[in-house]
């Protein structure tokens, strides 16, 4: 009888330790935080029902981060599910939570430890790097001392998970941060406004949607089209402020900025700076081919840069320059649509067409 059930705790503590990395496996590949923190509490409804779902159907949970004194933020929390399958109703980032569940959280804060009782759990997970999680856990009276240690297993992975996350993400909003800075350098070494590249950005990413791209796409064209023009920075000062129109040995000399920018970003192996070389290379070519530097045409051209070239255009006719005035909205949609299928990718233009309105509330938001 005492083999049999050494067996049975054996096999029951296996089937925990799968479950538990399963769990951490299902977490540590995520690379948004949002979605991050929600995962953390639906792969904790599985972690603590892997041997009993109808039990704790009604578990209530919330994951937490410290901010190094008696507060907290809360990331993600779930409320009681209505079935017998561990399903839980998981809330937005940001939700409350009880005030009973609050108080036990700081309660822990202030400790710096965990804390269990017969219906609560709190574990408390301090990182080297000083980063606090807490995560918190209601209705939990069946679970046992191996259970409180997978959970342990668990946050301690998911804390580190999330601070590693957290500076992936400083790294990253840096970066897109900077390709912002070099884009408005560009703009006022230009004598125009910072604005643009942001309108630029934005209508951009409207586009991108619109096109059909998925998320990540749309996120990437969406960061580096402010690089369309980076290339201006190698363009001399007397052309490229010049008032009025250049003679053809300027012009010439103004057409190289779209290959001076894909030499400067096309060196990097990061995505939004390749995608950046990619926009600064070719947003000057046209759809029926005469466009530059290479003479591309039609779907040769990167969908990204036929993207940001219409809403660059679409900005910079509405903008004024040192070289003319700002355009009236019907001049830029009589202009943009004679253009259609000829600069411009025709059913880019439609999309565009379409939703003026959007592309002018994002002008009256960030203007000149």
């Amino acid at each position: 009888m005492r083999s049999y059930r050494d067996i049975c705790l054996l096999h029951a503590q296996r089937q925990g330790l799968e479950v538990t990395l399963e769990a951490l496996s299902a977490v540590s590949h995520l690379r948004s935080l949002d979605r991050f923190t929600s995962a953390v509490l639906q792969q904790l409804a599985s972690l603590i029902s892997y041997h009993d779902k109808a039990l704790y159907f009604n578990v209530v949970s919330a994951f937490a981060q410290g901010s190094g004194g008696p507060e907290y933020k809360l990331l993600a929390s779930s409320g009681t599910g209505s079935t017998e399958s561990g399903s839980a109703e998981h809330t937005a980032v940001g939700q409350t939570i009880s005030p009973e569940a609050d108080a036990l959280m700081r309660q822990a804060l202030a400790a710096k430890r965990s804390i269990t009782d017969d219906h609560h759990f709190v574990g408390y997970f301090k990182t080297r790097a000083g980063s606090e999680n807490l995560l918190y856990l209601s209705n939990v009276a069946a679970l046992t001392e191996f259970d409180h240690r997978l959970l342990h297993i668990y946050c301690k992975n998911v804390a580190f998970a999330y601070e590693n996350l957290q500076m992936q993400q400083e790294v990253e909003d840096s970066q897109r941060e900077l390709i912002y800075m070099l884009g408005e350098a560009v703009e006022i070494r230009s004598k125009e406004t910072g604005n643009h590249v942001k309108r630029v950005a934005l209508v951009a990413e409207l586009l991108a949607q619109k096109y059909g791209l998925d998320a990540a796409e749309v996120e990437i064209i969406r960061h580096a089209s402010p690089l369309h023009d980076v290339g201006k920075m190698g363009i001399p000062d007397q052309i490229l402020n010049k008032p009025g129109q250049h003679t053809p040995e300027e012009r010439e000399i103004m057409r190289t900025h779209a290959r001076i920018g894909y030499d400067m970003l096309n060196t990097s192996d990061k995505r939004m700076l390749k995608m950046g070389a990619v926009i600064a290379h070719e947003h000057h070519e046209h759809w029926d081919g005469n466009g530059y530097p290479q003479g591309l045409k039609g779907e040769q051209i990167h969908v990204a840069a036929r993207i940001a070239a219409l809403a660059d255009v679409c900005d910079a006719l509405g903008s004024k320059r040192v070289y003319k005035d700002a355009w009236a909205h019907d001049a830029i949609v009589g202009f943009i649509a004679e253009r259609s299928g000829l600069q411009f990718d025709p059913k880019l233009v439609a999309l565009l067409l379409e939703n003026m309105e959007a592309v002018q509330d994002i002008r009256r938001r960030f203007p000149d």
